[in-house]
């Protein structure tokens, strides 16, 4: 006892000063690094336009400006908050709240990218308080509360999600805050609690539940494991009472998620069209890796992706993967039933239901990080259970396992250090925003750049977000000219410096024919940009 407390005291003190960090970081550099097509997106509906309004007030072969693209990234008193829920009509899978809180926040302070994504940090604050509460229902012990949130402060992962101007640091909160409620509903309705106490217990599982809805649509993963979670206690202890508690709150929950849901479903081909990408197949190899690195991110983040099976870094993610699997064992073998069952089940069926329908049918829902939040901060809190343990524990073997427990706090650490100054993580889609930098060098040799482009999908479907994304780096002064196919641009009379970004060739075929010889600046990875020069 005498051990643990004074391991306690210093994880205590040594969590808040790693939450102080952690806040740094996650409030640094927010306007440094690419504001990447998703948070164009975000800016798109918040502003209240939608993609349709958006591509047919610039592709139209006139000539605009930078700011000209760049008024549909901000809010306008001519576009109201009901605007701004009718453009997520467009991708209804995506819910309003996040969205509806982002458009107040711009309206008091601004809509710059470091501003949006000032939302997200704030909102990603409120994991702690959760995870503490979490914490305190599922750990008997105060070590593994503390080295939870010193852990999660730095963590690269959860860092960089609350850096991002989307809805995914919210989400994590009230996932860790539902699951906190769940088990202070089930604690006091076994214990014969008051009735009012459990009717506000419940109540509270009921709003965060819903809230969550709100946020995120694969809230209901989440939704579907507490499901389980419930019915194996209620099996196990004869609890029907608690049972029936738990499906009435779950059915309160989505009945006031039904305004949205309803939306959902008179959308439904929108739906499936936005989230088609998710069904496109890839290797079973580009899943494992995936599978392996993503949860690594958690602690250790060297933005290697592939590189790393080329790298020595290897070494690290092997060592990462041994801790990790190590850690499910002690969970299973040594944590108390509750703690056991709920981390296990909580992080086992979201991932199933993602991995599954990837095997069988194909797609790429698995091998998207943000969707497998649940699932990778289930693997965190195992991870924290397995050191905590080790460190009250241990005793010829206690020095051993304090060197580990601060090698993933240094890991964390670094790996925050060295994102928090790159302007492009593996988070922001790189393969479509690596060269915009190119790009940009090239238009900056020209005193008077016009920049082409048309309705393209060679690089991406979302080509209109694709170039909102770019415009936050063009040099102010560039001049655009963006067109649907087959419309071709009549170049103006002044002689401008003329690029082609990612057009299709028969677009450049027919610059040529106004009598423009047409040059191949670079290719690269789909990306292509000519300079035409008149003949």
């Amino acid at each position: 006892m005498k051990t643990e407390a004074v391991l306690g005291k210093w994880l205590r003190w040594g969590a808040i000063a790693l939450l102080v960090m952690g806040i740094l970081f996650r409030f640094g550099n927010l306007g440094k690094k690419v504001y990447w097509i998703d948070e164009t997106y975000t800016s798109l509906r918040i502003s209240g336009y939608g993609e349709q309004e958006l591509v047919a007030q610039t592709y139209t072969g006139e000539v605009i400006t930078v700011a000209d693209l760049q008024t549909f990234q901000r809010p306008n008193p001519d576009h109201t908050w009901i605007d701004t829920v009718q453009s997520l009509r467009e991708s209804p899978q995506h819910p309003p709240l996040y969205f509806l809180l982002a458009r107040l926040w711009t309206q008091i302070w601004g809509a710059s990218p470091a501003t949006v994504r000032s939302l997200s940090a704030l909102l990603s604050l409120f994991t702690f308080p959760a995870l503490y509460w979490l914490g305190r229902e599922l750990f008997e012990g105060s070590t593994t509360r503390w080295l939870a949130i010193a852990c999660v402060a730095v963590s690269p992962f959860h860092v960089l999600y609350a850096q991002e101007a989307r809805q995914y640091s919210l989400w994590t909160a009230l996932t860790i805050a539902s699951g906190a409620a769940l088990l202070w509903a089930m604690r006091l309705t076994q214990t014969a609690a008051p009735a009012q106490r459990r009717w506000l217990a419940w109540s509270t599982y009921t709003l965060l539940l819903a809230t969550s809805f709100y946020t995120f649509l694969l809230t209901g993963l989440v939704a579907i494991s507490h499901g389980v979670f419930m019915g194996i206690r209620a099996w196990r202890n004869k609890g029907r009472s608690l049972l029936l508690s738990y499906l009435a709150a779950t059915t309160a929950a989505i009945l006031l998620f039904t305004p949205w849901l309803g939306v959902m479903i008179n959308h439904a081909q929108r739906v499936s069209g936005t989230a088609a990408w998710a069904n496109e197949r890839f290797s079973f190899d580009w899943l494992i890796l995936r599978w392996l690195l993503y949860p690594i991110n958690q602690v250790l983040d060297l933005n290697l992706g592939d590189r790393y099976l080329t790298s020595p870094a290897i070494l690290l993610m092997v060592a990462m993967v041994v801790l990790i699997v190590y850690a499910v064992i002690v969970i299973t073998r040594e944590a108390p039933p509750l703690t056991a069952q709920f981390i296990l089940i909580t992080t086992a069926v979201p991932a199933l239901m993602l991995i599954l329908p990837d095997l069988l049918l194909g797609g790429q829902r698995s091998g998207t990080a943000r969707y497998m939040i649940p699932v990778y901060f289930g693997l965190h809190l195992a991870i924290v259970y397995a050191l905590s343990i080790r460190l009250e524990t241990a005793t010829r073997t206690r020095a051993r396992w304090q060197l580990i427990t601060l090698g993933v706090l240094v890991a964390g650490i670094v790996s925050c250090g060295i994102s928090s100054q790159a302007t492009l993580w593996w988070t922001k889609s790189p393969d479509k925003h690596q060269h915009n930098h190119r790009i940009v060098a090239a238009l900056q040799q020209s005193d008077r750049p016009l920049l082409i482009s048309d309705d393209s999908t060679e690089i991406s479907t979302c080509f209109a977000c694709r170039m909102l994304t770019l415009s936050y780096d063009l040099p102010p002064e560039t001049r655009l000219q963006l067109v649907r196919s087959p419309q071709v641009p009549i170049l103006p009379d002044d002689q401008p410096d003329v690029f082609v970004v990612s057009p299709s060739r028969r677009l450049v075929r027919r610059l040529e024919a106004q009598g423009y010889t047409s040059r191949l600046v670079f290719e690269a990875d789909r990306v292509w940009l000519w300079q035409l020069t008149p003949e």
